[in-house]
């Protein structure tokens, strides 16, 4: 059976979209693609969306207007100061008018100052403007309406107002009750789950489909295949980041040098070697009682004895640093990885370079992980070894 591939709200994303369309291996020959508008606007390279589904479009895909196109078609055709700067100022006109190579001193107008239309002409943004005027509000099967926005709880789809049908959000959401399934974008689904951190596909009660995954604003972008439901989606660059920051708060140990060196408490083993890719273990504790706690550990203990404790800073630094040089990486730890570990963490950004003095090592590694506390002999004998 041929599938049906829905995908909405681009907004100028265009390494996104077309790493949707290879995830979910789009064949224009065996697949019918159909996009909810919205391809413009905010993103970095709406020009370049534009292009991709004017392609798709000659390709077989069908391609329906959304708000942002209406925007910039009024804003763009029409003398009217109000449609210029509500696309330009606050709906991402600007970004999308310099990602055809104009500059903002071009086309914006502050709003204390008197308004005379900027004149802003290519042969690429013509072309794409009259691409956009040519395109449908809503397409409809016997069981799906497929549509930018939704239609109005008490009309059908066919006397809806084009308006409606790409600006309307609560009375859709909340009073729809027809026959036939709705899928459309426009509101981002976080909204519909009512959960700022989900930005999956949302599924209506009442039949309705919202795809908008918001992936302009740092969520991501979805695609719902039909007739299995099945969801395809690509996480924006702000998403994996803040996934990636939010699993390093809540982990136990820290990354001294990202996706190098880590360090921590000897709670953290476990953890650190099913996250990282860990090839060697130092154990900072002066007494171990019993095995070392990984197959891969090393005891290399920072001594309270004041006779031997510099040599023992100076032995495991030059172990982390030789073990970093070799491509290794690397995890070291005390009991709780407040002391011996933060003295090793300030010993080996100073090895590195990445920090000039003591104090502004012992600086960072708290920045990276506050609960560390190093001792005042072991900041002594760091003052001695870095003169």
């Amino acid at each position: 059976m041929k599938r049906t591939l829905i995908i909405s709200d681009i907004h100028g994303e265009l390494n996104l979209f077309e790493k949707l369309l290879e995830t979910v291996n789009y064949d224009p020959d065996k697949d019918q693609l159909i996009l909810l508008g919205d391809y413009i606007d905010r993103g970095a390279d709406s020009k370049g969306v534009l292009e991709k589904v004017i392609q798709l479009k000659e390709a077989g895909a069908i391609v329906l207007k959304g708000n942002h196109e209406d925007m910039m078609v009024k804003a763009m055709l029409t003398d009217e100061e109000r449609a210029w700067k509500n696309w330009t100022n606050r709906n991402g006109g600007s970004q999308t008018l310099q990602s055809y190579g104009f500059s903002e001193e071009q086309f914006i107008i502050k709003e204390d100052e008197p308004f005379v239309k900027p004149t802003i002409h290519s042969e690429k943004l013509d072309e794409h403007l009259h691409f956009i005027q040519s395109l449908d509000y809503y397409v409809e099967t016997d069981d799906v309406i497929f549509v930018h926005a939704g239609v109005h709880p008490e009309k059908t789809v066919q006397e809806s107002d084009p308006y409606e049908l790409i600006w309307i959000r609560d009375i859709f959401h909340n009073g729809y009750c027809g026959e036939k399934t709705v899928i459309f974008g426009h509101t981002p689904t976080k909204n519909l789950h009512k959960d700022k951190q989900d930005y999956s596909v949302y599924f209506g009660g009442n039949r309705i489909i919202g795809i908008d995954g918001a992936a302009v604003y740092g969520g991501q972008l979805n695609c719902l295949e039909l007739p299995s439901k099945m969801v395809y989606s690509v996480e924006s660059d702000k998403m994996k980041e803040m996934k990636e920051e939010k699993l390093m708060t809540n982990k136990r140990y820290k990354a001294l040098v990202t996706d190098r060196i880590f360090f921590g408490g000897v709670d953290a083993i476990e953890e650190v070697t099913e996250n990282e890719k860990i090839d060697v273990i130092y154990d900072l504790r002066a007494n171990v009682n019993g095995e070392l706690p990984s197959d891969i550990s090393i005891h290399q203990p920072l001594l309270d004895d004041a006779e031997t404790q510099d040599d023992s800073i100076r032995q495991a630094v030059n172990k982390v640093i030789e073990a970093y040089k070799e491509g290794k990486n690397i995890y070291f730890h005390c009991n709780t990885g407040r002391g011996r570990g933060g003295t090793l963490a300030a010993a080996t950004l100073l090895e590195l370079g990445k920090a000039e003095n003591i104090a502004e090592a012992e600086m960072m590694t708290m920045a990276i992980r506050p609960e560390t506390d190093i001792k005042p002999p072991f900041k002594e004998a760091l003052k001695r070894i870095y003169k």
